[in-house]
């Protein structure tokens, strides 16, 4: 997600091409107007000082070092649409399905499986403080409403997909360089410590903070290592997430591998249904 660095050679040659321009033009408006020469000699050395911060900013200001810095939790301030289009670029099906994860994680929404893959969902609280691509899923999936199935919402969610991928990807853009190379950095550190935390260590962060699995499972189905994630954490018998109730469970169950995995393929598998699938139709008519 780094912004490109340019040739240094190939944009001095340009900015030589386009001074040599100015100096043209310079002496054309010279002869014509009756500017002074110390006039045209300032407002030259103004364009050329224009001219070397920009070539700066497309060549040696854009040179950065990724470092990799490890943590438990995900960069401060970033959803995982943000951390999934840092890792590669762009915002893709599994980021978006992220995002719903998110969206019922934060408590914003209620996730309910009412009948075997089939979904609805139930709005708690606006995203208000969240970044612009989290507040259009969130009111593609709603529409004022307090309650709607997955069916009902999904032409209003494959309608803002674009505008999703649209602000992930310029709230990235805007960033400088260097921010960019310390949230890849972080994001990559992240991801590695979901990978390797395991054992003791494992334990450790659960008997601490028990509602762990639950805050980093957007993440980590963005990453696409949930199954890793449920092997180094022995998911067997938790206390259920208060945000996603399952179909054909009694009021009392416990949150075990199965109901995870099902969790973590039945909603992706109806969102596919509903409006990848209906989307990507869409684009190829186009």
């Amino acid at each position: 997600m780094l912004k490109k660095r340019h040739s240094t050679v190939k944009v001095a040659i340009a900015m030589v091409i386009v001074a040599l321009c100015a100096m043209g033009a310079l002496y054309f408006i010279r002869s014509a107007y009756g500017f002074s020469r110390t006039y045209s000699v300032t407002l030259f050395a103004f364009i050329a000082i224009v001219l070397i911060f920009y070539m700066l900013s497309l060549t040696r200001w854009r040179d950065v070092v990724i470092v990799e810095q490890l943590s438990q939790y995900p960069p401060e301030g970033l959803n995982p649409i943000q951390t999934g289009c840092i890792i590669d670029g762009v915002v893709n099906d599994r980021d978006i399905v992220a995002g719903f994860y998110y969206l019922a994680e934060k408590r914003y929404m209620d996730i309910i499986e009412y009948e075997l893959q089939r979904f609805e969902f139930k709005a708690l609280n606006e995203p208000t403080d969240e970044a612009d691509a989290i507040k259009i899923l969130y009111r593609a999936i709603f529409n004022g409403e307090k309650s709607v199935k997955l069916v009902d919402a999904a032409d209003r969610i494959a309608k803002a997909v674009p505008a999703v991928e649209a602000k992930t990807i310029k709230s990235i853009r805007k960033k400088k360089n260097r921010e960019i190379a310390n949230l890849t950095g972080k994001t990559r550190g992240f991801r590695k410590s979901l990978l390797n935390t395991k054992g003791e260590e494992a334990k450790a962060i659960l008997t601490e903070n028990p509602g762990y699995i639950y805050q980093i499972i957007p993440y980590a189905y963005e990453f696409a290592i949930t199954a890793k994630l449920a092997s180094n954490y022995d998911i067997k018998e938790m206390d259920p997430p208060v945000w996603y109730f399952p179909y054909g469970v009694d009021e009392d169950y416990k949150f075990d591998v199965i109901i995870y995995n099902s969790m973590l393929r039945n909603l992706p598998g109806e969102l596919r249904k509903e409006v990848f699938d209906k989307l990507n139709r869409i684009q190829i008519a186009k």
